[in-house]
């Protein structure tokens, strides 16, 4: 039984939340199969916590891992104890099947310490200004009447049920259409809400005159009477517009900021700001998805992971599907580049994968040609999921 009292005082002694906060996450975020720690003569020096999302890219969902509240005591730091506890949790994902990490590094530096670990910054977001320079705010540029704006906190939540329901699914569905995101149960949905009202946060939900929800913004206050948005999504431009007034209005704001997914397709201007980064635990498993939806696609992967070994080798990737193989006789390509792209001929050999499946990626005409592609781990998993743009949403960061 991991010494709860014990790990909430170090939560508190590094992150500096509010015991409110502290106690929701350890009785209702975190269960203890998910808490690793390291101790020293029965002082917990170092632990982080394994907090299990769904993750939905590819038109296809898996488990992710996303890595919480990792931290060591100052006394304690420089002994490599989070690299162990990383390692350590590796290899529990591998042993649970999931076979994506993600995380939100706390501090910028902290991007460096993690690539060490083989996770890549893949999650970001466009930072938007509102109100633009050029809009001027008059009362006639909103048609509030044709909606109601409700206040997503306790009160509502335990008043409300139906209509929290209603939120959610209308949340999970606007998430849903994102290439890639991060997905919500209904109870941590219930406990992000209830994170929100504890913690200064607002939340807001745009209901049209048949009382459905067609808008919800996530706020939390800024410097300087502003506000931060870290999440909205609207059925319109001009819910968007109610919501972001609301939100104005309740701090007292000449401004505020909000993220919107990046998309090569936006017009919208913003700055991108790197936020969360990915590790994949199973390379073989997130390739053959991504290879499921680009049958058209041939390629040959040889992969490094200094830490999950059973990742390395050579993957064939055709006609939709994956092989992997550690056999690499008759692939004739230079191995001393990275992320670059190179061009073989198939050979007339079949080969055989690591778990016995035959790999006929080189059994056809000598003249069709593969790309090839030489990476690591982090590599990989910048050259899969990045491009997707996908978006953490609404973690406990």
């Amino acid at each position: 039984m991991k010494d709860i009292e014990q790990l909430k005082s170090l939560w508190k002694s590094l992150f500096g939340d509010t015991e409110a906060f502290i106690s929701l996450f350890f009785h209702e975020v975190v269960c203890e199969e998910n808490i690793r720690v390291l101790e020293e003569k029965g002082r917990i020096l170092s632990a982080l916590y394994m907090l299990p999302y769904p993750f939905r890219i590819w038109n296809q969902e898996v488990t992710a891992s996303y890595i919480s509240g990792a931290g060591t005591l100052p006394e304690a730091q420089g002994r490599g104890l989070m690299r162990r506890l990383l390692i350590d949790s590796f290899k529990e994902m591998v042993h649970r099947q999931i076979p994506l990490s993600i995380l939100i590094p706390a501090e910028p530096w902290l991007y460096g310490f993690y690539e060490k670990s083989g996770y890549a910054t893949v999650f970001s977001y466009n930072q938007q200004v509102y109100p633009p320079k050029e809009q001027r705010l008059g009362e006639d540029a909103l048609v509030v009447e044709k909606y109601s704006i409700s206040d997503l906190g306790d009160s509502f939540l335990q008043k409300r049920e139906d209509l929290m329901g209603a939120c959610f699914s209308y949340f999970d569905q606007r998430l849903r259409e994102r290439n890639a995101c991060i997905l919500h149960s209904y109870t941590n949905f219930r406990t992000i809400v209830h994170d929100y009202a504890i913690s200064d946060g607002k939340i807001w939900v745009a209901l049209n005159n048949e009382h459905i929800p067609v808008g919800i913004i996530f706020t939390v206050p800024a410097g300087g009477s502003s506000f931060v948005a870290k999440e909205l999504v609207a059925d319109s431009e001009e819910v968007k517009e109610v919501l972001l007034r609301t939100a104005l209005n309740h701090y007292h704001a000449s401004s505020g900021i909000y993220r919107t997914v990046v998309s090569n397709a936006s017009s919208e201007e913003g700055q991108t700001i790197p936020f969360g980064m990915a590790r994949i635990i199973d390379a073989n498993k997130i390739l053959s998805m991504w290879a499921a939806v680009n049958p058209e696609r041939r390629m040959i992967i040889h992969l490094s992971d200094p830490l999950l070994t059973n990742n390395n080798g050579s993957y064939c990737i055709e006609s939709g599907k994956c092989y992997k193989t550690t056999n690499n006789k008759g692939i004739q390509t230079e191995r001393n580049y990275s992320f670059q792209k190179g061009i073989i001929n198939k050979q007339s050999d079949t080969k055989t994968g690591g778990d016995g499946t035959p790999c006929n990626c080189h059994s056809k005409a000598d003249n069709e040609a593969f790309e090839v592609l030489t990476m690591d781990i982090g590599q990989l998993a910048h050259f899969l999921i990045y491009p997707e743009h996908p978006f953490m949403s609404l973690m406990f960061d």
